[in-house]
């Protein structure tokens, strides 16, 4: 894949397929749409406000700070 339909992942996949393989990575976020607090995980009802089914997810490129070729040698 080359082209995506969200100028994030476009990023992403730039940096991917840059040849010093710049770390990178998306990050998501829920924020429910009641009472716009944030969560770091989906749950179908809000913890904060107790909305049921209101959080949109959000995502940002943030830099990958998991090594994925390390050896277990």
């Amino acid at each position: 894949i080359n082209h995506s339909d969200d100028f994030v992942f476009d990023i992403l996949i730039a940096l991917n397929n840059h040849e010093h393989k710049i770390p990178a990575t998306i990050d998501f976020e829920f924020i429910c749409s009641s009472c716009k607090h944030v969560h770091p995980m989906f749950e179908a009802r809000c913890p904060n406000c107790q909305s049921i089914l209101t959080f949109d997810v959000k995502h940002h490129l943030t830099k990958d700070l998991v090594e994925r070729n390390q050896s277990l040698q």
